[in-house]
């Protein structure tokens, strides 16, 4: 999934910006409705009938940030046992990827923004 909102921002929101023209929420991936704000190298993805969010680095979306992870577990209820888990945050998440052998980011990410910071319709991205 990570992969195919990482092309989907390429393919169509980046080239608009480009253009100078501003691409519209929502954005359609696999028969699924997703708001995006993208800020710099990371787009937050968030299902609103869901309320999923998933943060991707767009240059590397199939590296795995701790953080963006743990955020990820957090809005879903389909991984309560991964969050109770990680009783210390992101450092918990960063052990259980060190246990599982899943190697982290190259770069430790520095955004640690509202994960609410979503665009509805009618608001622009910019």
């Amino acid at each position: 999934m990570l992969t195919g909102l990482a092309e989907l921002l390429r393919l169509h929101i980046e080239p608009a910006d480009k253009r100078g023209e501003q691409y519209r929420n929502p954005l359609e991936a696999d028969g699924e409705t997703w708001w995006w704000h993208d800020h710099g190298e990371h787009c937050l993805f968030a299902d609103p009938d869901s309320d999923t969010e998933i943060e991707v680095n767009t240059y590397c979306p199939d590296e795995v940030d701790p953080h963006f992870l743990l955020q990820y577990a957090k809005s879903t209820d389909r991984y309560r046992d991964i969050h109770t888990a990680c009783l210390e945050g992101i450092h918990g998440m960063a052990r259980m990827l060190e246990l599982a052998a899943i190697p982290p980011t190259r770069r430790p990410t520095t955004h640690r923004g509202s994960f609410r910071r979503v665009h509805r319709a009618g608001q622009d991205h910019g």
